[in-house]
């Protein structure tokens, strides 16, 4: 029996269980203390605390800042040499970071890449930061992170979306074989919802379920954590219980553990950097279990044994360091790439997209982010800027006129009753003044609510300007729902993207110039506030995005077979120009007695079509797409009639129904039964596209 790295589990356990048998309560502890190196003052010495805390074998992990510029490869080496050379038993160190928006190679957040409904390219992108990351000397990665309702804050709405896009980035880190030097431990962070507390309600068990099922036991993900936002929230698993421990590593139990020993004086945010001898003697009077100690350890010890750390202590550290003369042209490519698929457009009436630059001559570009190029960052990988979307529309031969179309003083100079400023007034005047001569309006803003006083000088600039010409293209750069309810009656097109990372400039110029053809789709809806109804309407809805040629479904069929139900139907390019459509298939059971249930996503297929090109498609729906996830993990299934909707979006879509025979029903839970214990046995397989990138 083999483990994810190949080598025989035997080997693994002798060799930590005879660690364990020998390391202190200190020690032990010490496994679980991750140790900020951007509190050493020197990047190349170490601090007298740190030498010491190293020497007693109380500092397992290394924790490391991407933002901070220079090699950190000497100090990780200083730090590993005290480690192994000086301590008692000479255990090795693991390094972490995060990878969220990349390494060096600033890529799309997490909810901006989900909208590219592409998992293979997703896990290309976290290919190359790990790749980035690990030339660095990290060995451990924290992301990718979903939410206890379907990871809709920071991945997708739709269960199915969220697991194949987790499985991918758990995926592209880890590799197919952790013992590489250019691979990485993930780390799951799953997150409790605001304002929710249910434990094991069967709603939240299906949302949360398929994404860390596709983590954690397909994915064989190295560690999980569980974060609760309010006090009271249960989730609806417990990791480490029976039907839910795949032998990761437990992070949030590493919190559990100090907060027990420490009580009172427990700092949540500084949980994995404690005091050891505090906790120690805690443990010693029974405060906390010493067998919790040591099963923490002994998962640290394990992934450090995968990693070859025990074989190599310095693996990490004899990569070449290519990334620090800028950054491979590969990497960009990839970062423009996984941008441009990113960008979702709503709108497009009257055709107004894509500009046209032989023809529009006097294209306006407004907006306090037109010129931006920090936004698109995020502040978290150590990319210096962007391109900024000026730049882009210059690089794309764009004849280009640039207004701020705001003042330079901040929101703050509003008056009491939120009246603009005179340099707002002003310079929303000359922009409407240009906007009259203008052929094409492009305003870039952020529609940002958690801003409100910028939310509110935005909207007063595209309002005043589409009043004057309504030939307005609307860019929003935003990472979270966006409601533009107030803007969309009274502009012509709506692009909407997230945080895109340094190609984020490129790749809205090459949408809005046609050069690529959008196939963005939106990973949760968009919803408004109807002040009418008094309630939030859907706007835009989930799987939307507009493309420059037409997609047309027909000949949908669903066909009963032996195990599975067969949803057929022919897709067709019936525009002009070449374009990728993302086939989605919705399904819910049919409830004539009662409330109709939401359709919810089961399957979906990223196609390119040729302008007239017709493709005949399938999906297979068996016993995962049909049933629901009970509290031990196990799939239900009811035979009865459902319903299979196919199509472009949630809400556009062709439907059919399907009696569910009980025979068939059972054929497929039985057949589930046998891919799920194959699946606990064999690691996922690495697609091609990633094995070339890791050569």
């Amino acid at each position: 029996m083999f483990d994810r790295t190949g080598r025989l589990i035997a080997e693994r356990t002798r060799l930590v269980d005879d660690l364990v048998a020998m390391m202190s309560i200190e020690e032990l502890l010490g496994q679980l203390v991750i140790y900020d190196l951007s509190k050493e003052n020197s990047k190349n010495s170490l601090s007298d605390s740190l030498v010491a805390a190293l020497e007693r074998g109380e500092v397992g992990t290394l924790w490391l800042d991407r933002k901070v510029a220079g090699d950190p490869r000497p100090i990780i080496a200083a730090a590993s040499d005290v480690a192994v050379g000086r301590s008692r038993l000479g255990l090795p160190l693991l390094t972490a970071c995060s990878l969220e928006g990349g390494h060096w190679t600033a890529f799309p957040s997490s909810l901006a890449a989900a909208a590219s409904w592409d998992p293979e390219t997703i896990a290309r992108m976290d290919r190359i930061a790990t790749i980035e990351a690990t030339a660095d000397g990290a060995n451990w990665a924290f992301g990718p992170s979903i939410t206890a309702r379907g990871a809709r804050e920071l991945a997708a709405e739709e269960p199915t979306l969220a697991a194949r896009i987790v499985a991918a980035r758990i995926r592209g880190i880890q590799g197919d074989r952790l013992i590489r030097p250019d691979t990485m431990l993930a780390s799951l962070e799953c997150r409790m919802a605001r304002n929710s507390v249910h434990g094991e309600d069967t709603a939240a068990i299906d949302d949360f379920l398929p994404a860390y099922l596709a983590a954690a036991r397909d994915g064989r993900v190295a560690s999980v954590t569980f974060e609760k936002k309010e006090e009271g929230q249960e989730f609806p698993i417990d990791p480490l219980g029976v039907n839910w421990d795949f032998g990761a590593i437990v992070l949030s139990k590493w919190s559990e553990i100090v907060r027990r020993a420490l009580g009172d004086a427990f700092d949540g945010e500084r949980s994995h950097t404690f005091p050891v001898a505090a906790v120690a003697e805690a443990a010693r009077d029974g405060q906390v279990p010493l067998i919790e100690i040591e099963d923490a350890a002994r998962r640290v010890l394990g992934a450090k044994f995968d990693l070859g750390l025990f074989r190599d202590p310095s693996l990490y550290l004899r990569r070449e360091r290519s990334g620090s003369a800028g950054l491979p042209d590969i990497h960009r490519e990839v970062a423009r790439d996984i941008a441009r698929k990113s960008v979702v457009l709503l709108k497009n009436n009257d055709a107004i997209l894509p500009l046209d630059t032989t023809v529009d001559r006097s294209i306006l570009l407004l907006g306090p982010l037109a010129e931006d190029k920090h936004f698109a960052l995020g502040g978290n990988a150590r990319s210096v800027a962007a391109t900024s979307l000026h730049e882009g529309l210059l690089k794309q031969g764009c004849f280009v006129r640039q207004l701020r179309g705001l003042g330079q003083g901040a929101a703050d100079e509003e008056d009491r009753e939120g009246n603009l400023s005179r340099a707002d007034r002003m310079a929303i005047g000359l922009a409407c003044d240009a906007a009259g001569r203008a052929s094409r309006i492009v305003i870039a803003i952020a529609a940002d609510a958690d801003d409100p006083a910028s939310l509110r000088r935005e909207k007063q600039l595209v309002l005043a300007v589409a009043k004057t010409n309504p030939k307005v293209v609307l860019v929003v750069l935003n990472d979270g729902r966006a409601d533009l309810g107030w803007a969309a009656p009274f502009v012509a097109s709506i692009v909407f993207a997230g945080r895109l990372g340094v190609a984020s400039g490129e790749a809205l110029a090459e949408i809005l110039c046609g050069t690529f053809n959008p196939s963005g789709k939106l990973p949760v809806a968009l919803t408004t506030f109807d002040l009418r109804d008094e309630r939030e309407k859907v706007l835009f809805p989930l799987g939307h995005g507009l493309a420059y040629t037409a997609f047309t479904y027909s000949d949908v069929s669903l066909e009963l077979a032996q195990d599975r139900v067969i949803a057929s139907f022919a897709l067709r390019n019936t525009g002009t120009m070449a374009g990728t459509e993302t086939a989605q298939l919705y399904l819910r059971p049919c409830n004539p007695d009662g409330e109709a249930r939401p359709l919810r996503l089961k399957c979906f297929a990223r196609v390119a079509l040729e302008p007239g090109e017709m493709r005949k498609m399938t999906f297979d729906l068996a016993a995962g797409e049909f049933g629901r996830y009970r509290a031990d993990g196990r799939l239900a299934l009811d035979p009865g009639r459902y319903e299979i909707a196919i199509g472009t979006s949630s809400q556009r879509t062709i439907s059919r129904e399907i009696e569910l025979p009980a025979d068939l029903a059972q054929a497929m839970l039985r057949f589930a039964g046998s891919r799920s214990s194959e699946r606990g046995a064999l690691a996922s397989e690495k697609p091609e596209s990633i094995s070339r990138l890791t050569g």
